[in-house]
């Protein structure tokens, strides 16, 4: 595993100040939004710390970004009230937003990334998690994203499931070596993913890796940094030369 920046570094101390004051101060703790990568660090402290009462939740179905809330010994992980509002965003059908367009109105605003969750684009609306607290503000001052006229609202999550949309492709690999998979992903030479993955562009479930040679499992997430993210499916047979045929998820 590549070595942690400074950036990481200062993310660890300060979830490993908060998954230990959840049990000193007897309260629950909730992060700000976690990346993948933050995400991976988080599992390995709680792990490293013994704590097994916790969740991560990002405020809808099928999110990337996702907080931490570690409970105290009197509540159970299904009891966390995650600090987490949805606004929806709707504007007319005939305009297209994308997601840069939602979160550059949201940081306009003064509102920090690690405040911002997963956002979702669909026809005619557009989703975003944020910390709960920044929720009032977001509604009263966003009335425009881009060349759109926007009417925000707080969403109550009873008129839609908002999961990730990826498309699913097959593959062919010689073996599920994190290069061979990287290069049939993108797709790239052997090459050209071996030079990514040496240069800390590949993370595989959020931590990034410089060895070609690692294997690559069914369920696994990976990001390539500048190129996109997609989920290791399930190999589906192979072939008369043996390579293996394996499905691939590219989230979109």
């Amino acid at each position: 595993m590549q070595q942690l920046s400074k950036e990481e570094v200062l993310l660890t101390a300060r979830l490993r100040d908060l998954i230990r004051s959840a049990g000193e101060k007897n309260y629950p703790r909730f992060s700000h939004f976690l990346d993948e990568t933050g995400i991976a660090l988080a599992q390995q402290i709680l792990k490293e710390e013994r704590m097994e009462q916790y969740a991560f939740f990002g405020g809808f179905s099928g999110t990337v970004r996702q907080m931490l809330g570690v409970c105290p010994d009197y509540l159970t992980p299904d009891q966390l009230e995650f600090p987490i509002a949805v606004l929806r965003f709707s504007f007319s059908e005939k305009m297209e937003l994308s997601h840069r367009d939602v979160l550059g109105s949201l940081m306009s605003l003064g509102i920090k990334r690690e405040t911002v969750g997963d956002i979702v684009i669909q026809r005619g609306a557009a989703y975003a998690a944020v910390c709960e607290e920044l929720a009032d503000w977001a509604v009263q001052n966003i009335t425009r994203i881009g060349r759109a006229g926007v009417q925000t609202q707080l969403w109550d999550g009873n008129q839609v499931v908002l999961e990730q949309k990826y498309r699913c492709v097959t593959v062919s690999v010689a073996s599920l070596r994190l290069d061979a998979v990287v290069a049939a992903a993108l797709p790239v030479s052997r090459t050209v993913a071996a030079e990514l993955i040496q240069a800390g562009k590949v993370l595989q479930n959020g931590l990034p890796q410089t060895q070609v040679s690692r294997t690559v499992s069914p369920g696994d997430r990976l990001t390539v940094r500048g190129k996109g993210k997609f989920l290791v499916g399930e190999e589906t047979g192979t072939s008369r030369r043996g390579r293996i045929h394996l499905e691939i998820k590219h989230f979109v």
